[in-house]
């Protein structure tokens, strides 16, 4: 049996092979693939992601011109293999198997195109793993699906329209609550259990889903199922028999209740869908009642998929402590819960709606609440889960132990808080830090020492404030100084301004020098200016005032001088450095101060003898010091990062005595943009080398190879034949 069922395969897969349609379809899904990522999703100009989410989603919908030619002839000889003698049922198993391998075959061939993805990023390797066992279960379901509608229908025209309309509804029903209101909960829960590339959805984010692969196979298995019964009826057999109703019935079951077999296996690199041992053991930790609400729209759900892993990540927290409860309400059908959110100061927040038939923005609730009977922290607003481990776990700790991050802000230079450092704040309270912005120097001795103290700038500072900061440095509170010698005009043409920054003096009295001369570095931030030429083109500048160290960009930075005092170098730890090709430029010359205009070629004569590393950033016991008063500044939307606030909240967490939580808080989702490519120029030449390579070159070329294959096989039987 096993010999003939192997002899019925070959003729079923030769049979494909032999059809012109194989090798046309072929090339049109792996052109159509390579189409869909490099080009229409914008790989190369708005999107510059190697995001794998849009790789994988363009399969469903590849997939309903594919499966269909695999399909289409499939009983268009369905007599010839009859002396074989082979059950129905396995007919069926070779003609599906047989499709299912030039399926898988042009599956795998387009993993052809991750070496020239990898070219531009870091990629996911579980996402690689979860998303290809994904498909290929993904893809035998839809094979039985289209051999159930062929052989469902006499009429082949008729049969291949009923499936490409039905496999482009079940790919895509679960978008409906988007776009057209749907009351009913159990209607949205149905639509998505029908929707077959909504159980493909874990597999994208790079976790295997038992319950979704368990869909898959029973699909696969009821679909073959019923199309050998249908075809027995067809010869005279009925349909309707108890056995068939029994298996039948048991189909519904296992589907109804898959979800009690369901484990999630998370295998992502960071563990990004998993609670960090801290996470359990601060949830465990909770021996009193907490209560956990999360209040959102339920709207909101159908526009923002994400608000299920929120729900999942809060129930994580409860399976491992009874004690924490779980609560997912609507405010709009509570009043008592808006008004609580009201008195919390929680407000509905706009949110983009692509419905069309609605308007384009709405206001809508993703509010969480973590309380007990003595304390209540608040989430404002969330819509997906990075960073919302850190913040869940931060306020468990908070309320369990009274402690919580806290940091006084002081602005003394020429700039407010609010026009010169905008995103400060609000980053730093989006952490989880109680920050204090309206309190005064003489203020502090009347705080909590543990609060850590950050200023920015320092020429405003009077004498008087100096010297209580001294008092309070010398008590041991923690400082955190962005300050340097000299004040740029950041806000008119970036000259330099004379400034009197007393606190420099102070800092030198710890041993802490500040350079009067400015540190440039070859390692510099590249900005995109006008040219000073023709007014419609733009070029790259290198402007070595805004020098790098990482991810970090300091804004005309001075070099920190250490040990001046003749002090033990060793007590200082260098934060952050200029590379070895820094160099420092006097303000003055020749009387004159210094150019600081981008254009200005004067900036990139170097001054050899002062070149090699410079400290721009230093921490010593309890103070900190990073030598650049803007380095949190508005300047930092030049620049479109927000990794000098990071660093800033990093640090000022750290300060309060949390080590632990920093881990958790830069426990974040895989890094997808261009982390290779270091130019335009390099970027265009990938480019051309990519599109080349991935739609035209692999296509043609996987096409021709195994049609050459193909015929070389069969004139070798020939030849064999006539021997």
């Amino acid at each position: 049996m096993t010999s003939k069922f192997g002899a019925q395969l070959k003729k079923e897969l030769l049979e494909l092979l032999i059809q012109s349609g194989t090798y046309i379809a072929s090339f049109i899904f792996l052109f159509g693939f390579s189409c869909h990522y490099f080009i229409f999703n914008g790989f190369f100009t708005y999107n510059q992601s190697v995001d794998l989410d849009n790789y994988f989603a363009s399969f469903p919908f590849l997939m309903i011109a594919f499966i269909p030619s695999l399909t289409f002839n499939a009983f268009k000889n369905d007599d010839t293999f009859s002396n074989l003698a082979l059950t129905d049922s396995l007919k069926f198993l070779a003609k599906f198997l047989a499709a299912f391998i030039i399926f898988a075959f042009n599956t795998l061939v387009t993993m052809t195109t991750l070496p020239f993805i990898a070219r531009f990023g870091d990629l996911e390797a579980s996402q690689i793993l979860t998303g290809y066992i994904g498909i290929l279960f993904y893809g035998a379901m839809l094979l039985s699906f289209s051999l159930f509608i062929q052989i469902l229908f006499e009429n082949k025209i008729a049969s291949l329209v009923v499936l490409i309309v039905s496999l482009f509804a079940f790919n895509s029903i679960h978008v409906l609550p988007k776009y057209h209101a749907i009351s009913s909960e159990f209607f949205i829960n149905l639509i998505k259990t029908l929707s077959f590339s909504w159980h493909f959805e874990s597999a994208l984010k790079g976790i295997l889903n038992t319950k979704d692969l368990l869909f898959f196979l029973i699909l696969t298995f009821a679909f073959l199922f019923l199309a050998v019964e249908i075809y027995k009826a067809k010869k005279g057999k009925k349909f309707w028999s108890l056995q068939n109703s029994l298996v039948l019935v048991l189909i519904i079951l296992a589907i109804a209740n898959s979800a009690v077999f369901e484990k999630k296996i998370d295998l992502t690199k960071n563990k990004e869908f998993t609670l960090s041992k801290l996470s359990v053991t601060t949830a465990k930790d909770c021996f009193s009642s907490v209560n956990i609400t999360y209040a959102y729209s339920k709207e909101l759900k159908n526009l923002n998929p994400q608000v299920n892993d929120i729900i999942d990540l809060l129930f994580k927290y409860s399976d491992e402590n009874p004690s924490i409860n779980i609560f997912i309400q609507n405010p709009e059908k509570d009043k008592n819960l808006q008004k609580k959110l009201k008195d919390l100061g929680i407000s509905a927040q706009n949110f983009s709606n692509s419905n069309h038939y609605e308007s384009g923005l709405n206001s809508y609730y993703s509010a969480i609440i973590i309380e007990d009977e003595n304390y209540v922290k608040t989430i404002p607003f969330v819509l997906s889960t990075n960073g919302l481990e850190y913040l869940i776990t931060a306020n468990l700790f908070s309320i369990q132990s009274g402690k919580e991050a806290r940091a006084i802000v002081f602005c003394r230079n020429n700039l407010t808080l609010e026009n010169g450092y905008p995103y400060l704040v609000p980053y730093l309270e989006s952490c989880g830090l109680s920050v204090f912005t309206e309190l005064k120097i003489e203020d502090l001795e009347l705080t909590d020492p543990a609060i850590p103290v950050l200023i920015l700038g320092g020429s405003t500072l009077t004498q008087d404030e100096l010297h209580l900061i001294q008092e309070r440095m010398e008590e041991g509170r923690k400082f955190f100084f962005c300050t340097s010698p000299y004040t740029i005009d950041v806000e008119g043409d970036w000259k330099v301004l004379d400034s009197q920054n007393a606190l420099c003096k102070l800092l030198e009295n710890e041993g802490i020098s500040l350079s009067r001369d400015f540190v440039l570095d070859e390692n510099c931030f590249e900005m995109t200016m006008q040219s000073q030429n023709f007014e419609s083109e733009y070029q790259k500048i290198k402007y070595p005032f805004w020098v790098k160290d990482g991810n970090l960009t300091f804004y005309w930075p001075v070099a920190i001088q250490l040990d001046k005092n003749g002090r033990n170098e060793d007590k200082y730890e260098i934060l952050a450095q200029t590379s070895e090709e820094g160099y420092l430029k006097s303000v003055y010359d020749d009387e004159l101060k210094i150019d600081t205009n981008p254009f200005s070629k004067d900036n990139l004569v170097k001054d050899i003898s002062t070149m090699g590393k410079h400290a721009l950033a230093v921490k010593k016991d309890n103070i900190r010091i990073i030598a650049d008063q803007y380095f949190p500044s508005f300047l930092m939307s030049y620049t479109g990062s927000l990794e000098n606030i990071n660093y800033m909240a990093d640090s000022l967490i750290e300060m309060n005595g949390f080590e632990n939580l920093l881990e958790l808080k830069n426990k974040k989702a895989r890094d997808t943009s261009f982390t290779k490519i270091k130019s335009t120029e390099e970027l265009n030449s990938c480019r051309m080398v990519t599109q080349l390579f991935t739609v035209l070159f692999i296509p043609i070329f996987t096409v021709l190879l195994s049609l050459t294959i193909v015929l070389s096989i069969r004139n070798f039987k020939k030849k064999g034949k006539a021997k």
